[in-house]
Formats: C-alpha cells, sequence, structure tokens
C-alpha cells in the first residue's frame, strides 16, 4: 500500500490596487465615527476651581452627608446646530444654599441624602433669562447601576440578561448611608443669542 503525501501550498497575494482600495473604503466609513467623537469631545475644559455655595439656612445635621459636584454648561443655537457658551452668569439655588458662577463651571451641591430637595438653575445672557429645575438623584446608586450593567456588555445575551438582573439587584437596594446625593450634569439651552463668548 502506497501512502500518498501532499502539501499544502500557502499562496500569498497581493493586489496593490484592491488593497489600496479596502484600506480607503475602511478609512471613509470610519469618517462619520471620527466627527462623532471629535463632537463629543469638542466642550470646553473648565480649569476654574470647584465653585462652592453661600449657606442661606442651616442644613440639617440629621440628613447632611456632606457635599456632591455638577457640572453647568449652556449652550446657544448657530447656523450649524449649536455651540456652548462661556461667561455666562447663573445661579443655583437650593432651600438652603445659593450659588452664584459663570459656565462652564463644577459646582458644590449639600448632599442631603433622600432629603437632597430640588435645585433651581437660573441663568442671564443678552438681556435673557433661561431657568430648570434639578431633581436630585442618588448619584452613588446610578453610578453603581452603571457598572452592573456594563459588566455585560460584550457578553452576549446571557451577560446582558445576568447583568440586568444585578443592576435591578442593586436598585432595590436604594439608598445607602454613605450614598452621595446630588444633580445630573446640566447643559442649559440659551436659544439664540448674542453669546459673550462661543465655541
Amino acid at each position: 500500500m502506497v501512502a500518498a503525501r501532499f502539501r499544502t501550498a500557502t499562496f500569498n497575494l497581493y493586489c496593490p490596487d484592491l488593497n489600496e482600495s479596502i484600506l480607503m473604503f475602511r478609512f471613509l466609513t470610519a469618517l462619520p465615527l471620527l466627527a462623532l467623537l471629535g463632537a463629543c469631545s469638542s466642550q470646553m475644559e473648565i480649569t476654574k476651581p470647584l465653585v462652592a455655595y453661600k449657606t442661606l439656612k442651616q442644613l440639617p445635621a440629621n440628613t447632611y452627608r456632606g457635599d456632591a459636584k455638577t457640572t453647568v454648561r449652556t449652550k446657544a443655537k448657530t447656523k450649524n446646530g449649536s455651540s456652548e457658551l462661556s461667561g455666562v452668569d447663573c445661579v443655583l439655588a437650593t432651600p438652603y444654599t445659593e450659588t452664584q458662577f459663570q459656565t462652564p463651571a463644577h459646582v458644590m451641591t449639600p448632599n442631603l441624602g433622600p432629603a437632597t430637595p430640588m435645585a433651581h438653575l437660573k441663568c442671564n445672557c443678552d438681556n435673557r433669562a433661561v431657568q430648570e429645575n434639578m431633581q436630585p438623584i442618588n448619584v452613588s446608586l446610578n453610578e453603581r447601576s452603571q457598572q452592573a450593567r456594563s459588566s455585560g456588555a460584550g457578553a452576549g445575551i446571557i451577560g446582558a440578561v445576568v447583568s440586568g438582573i444585578a443592576a435591578g439587584i442593586n436598585e432595590s437596594k436604594g439608598d445607602q448611608p454613605g450614598d452621595i446625593h446630588g444633580y445630573y450634569p446640566v447643559n442649559l439651552d440659551m436659544g439664540s443669542v448674542a453669546a459673550p463668548a462661543a465655541k
């Protein structure tokens, strides 16, 4: 019996025109994503120190847990969409505190746990005032839930289900003694205004 041996040959084909066309296609298809990433990272850098609040009324000692931080930005409508504004005068007020600052800014707010009240934001630009109520949130609980959900990312359907269950369990536990309560970051739309400075 004769044993036949076969060798497999590997052929490396290189076609300059084809390979360059593929690379160009990949580059062009990536442009929208690069543009989106650029738009997302175009926010102004905040170099000013964290803005402290002025106490108007004594904070309740039985609920006060320290301070939280939120970010306030302002924007205006432009021909190309919207543009972030700088130097807009704002006041962030709660029943206990008041903070005056110019956007963009990181602003301190009192962390009163579940008793953290609604805050009121008012900004003035070009003789126009825009206001917004800010609902309090449990920042720590929100971060834990996001971490639980992201832990299953890329793990398929089972991973998504497991992470969803973990997030649900976390949310069902509710507030913990060390949780930070504050407010979501705000990007207040000032409408079509003549901005002090725009980006």
